[in-house]
């Protein structure tokens, strides 16, 4: 493991409730490509690796998603 100490932003995230909820709108690429799995623990794995301390996280491109039902998304979950 790397020193620990630095930080990195934005550190983009993509949760699976952020996946699905864009492909329950249709939406399955970002910038001309498929949405990549993401997982918290490989996020983690590449800070240990690389000495990163904090990551001050947001939603990867396209950012907010127009939804079709405020009940197709709940916040916070799927963060795993």
């Amino acid at each position: 493991m790397a020193k620990q100490g630095r930080i990195v932003a934005p550190d983009h995230v993509i949760p699976p409730v952020f996946t699905q909820a864009m492909h329950a709108n249709g939406q399955h690429m970002v910038a001309g490509a498929p949405l990549p799995k993401w997982r918290a623990q490989d996020s983690i794995d590449v800070m240990d690796l690389n000495g990163i301390q904090t990551s001050i996280t947001s939603l990867s491109a396209p950012g907010g998603i127009p939804l079709t039902s405020p009940t197709s998304y709940r916040s916070g979950k799927g963060m795993q």
